[in-house]
């Protein structure tokens, strides 16, 4: 007799059909102990940043970047249209934008840059203002000049999104190691 004819393939099940109990005794968590759970993991997730120093300023100028969400990679990478690496770059970066900052010498502390309120500058014509970059339009524009001075200001903006990329692939790993004490 011949094998059966599959009319569904058991790879397309959802995932959640594959856990299967380890049959031990236990005793179910209380609410307490999951929101304990859950705070202890935001507040690990919420200090995570990754500083980024832009190439052609002496490692004086250094973006400071965090993590982006799903929606947001999701609005990077299935935009039509959009499928150029150096636009996908640069989105990375703008998305991942928490500030700016600047130092007087390379090893120097980090001081945010922030416009003439006191207000943190952003990927705008603030910014632009404070480092005499002249006029901008758009986030990625404001990107680019901060990398014009580069030796090829693209190549720079993909390094810089390929190590953030690294870091963010890692920083789970990390979240979860110090979670658990490791």
């Amino acid at each position: 007799m011949s094998d059966p004819v599959l009319l569904h393939d058991p790879r397309e099940d959802d995932l959640d059909d594959l856990v299967q109990s380890n049959g031990d005794a236990h005793v179910n968590a209380t609410t307490p102990v999951l929101d304990a759970l859950k705070a202890a993991r935001a507040r690990h997730a919420g200090e995570r940043t990754y500083d980024a120093v832009v190439p052609g300023w002496l490692d004086l100028l250094v973006l400071r970047l965090g993590p982006i969400s799903g929606q947001q990679q999701e609005r990077l990478f299935d935009r039509p249209g959009r499928v150029r690496s150096a636009t996908v770059n640069a989105g990375i970066l703008v998305a991942a934008f928490r500030g700016a900052y600047g130092r007087t010498t390379p090893t120097g502390d980090l001081e945010l840059i922030v416009d003439e309120d006191g207000d943190p500058c952003l990927l705008d014509q603030r910014l632009a203002d404070r480092l005499d970059l002249g006029e901008v339009h758009s986030a990625r524009e404001m990107l680019e000049r901060l990398f014009s001075s580069a030796n090829s200001p693209s190549l720079a903006i993909a390094g810089i999104a390929n190590e953030y990329g690294e870091w963010a692939r890692g920083a789970g790993d990390e979240i979860d190691d110090e979670f658990v004490g490791e």
